[in-house]
């Protein structure tokens, strides 16, 4: 078997692997008690997933509700905010088309594409 992610609003990240569970949002520290006595959310965490998918260079992509997008390439962990191009920091939706490219729906202004370094807003004209 191989691995299975999923995210809980408020408990975070989960990895189910063989027959192991891990709650990864805890492993790596990016819980947010806040949220769990007080229903504060705050950048900087993991902990209310939204959305996830992978690349096609196997990085697991992560959209929080409240601290933009996470990327985790095995070894580390990246988080991308407004301040990289985002036009939201609540992720709902990560796409990836037939071409293997990952679309990043937002609360405002729609979509955003990444482009290696930072988030483009998609624009219809």
């Amino acid at each position: 078997m191989g691995r299975l992610w999923f995210g809980n609003n408020g408990a975070g990240l989960f990895l189910y692997e063989g027959n192991t569970l891990t709650n990864f949002t805890e492993e790596k520290g990016l819980n947010n008690v806040d949220f769990r006595t007080s229903g504060k959310s705050g950048l900087g965490t993991l902990a209310l997933v939204y959305s996830i998918n992978e690349d096609n260079n196997g990085n697991i992509w992560i959209g929080t509700v409240d601290a933009g997008v996470w990327k985790y390439d095995r070894n580390n962990l990246t988080n991308y905010t407004t301040k990289d191009g985002l036009t939201s920091n609540a992720v709902n939706t990560i796409y990836k088309d037939k071409n293997g490219e990952l679309w990043f729906g937002t609360d405002s202004n729609g979509i955003c594409k990444f482009n290696g370094t930072r988030f483009a807003e998609f624009i219809i004209k």
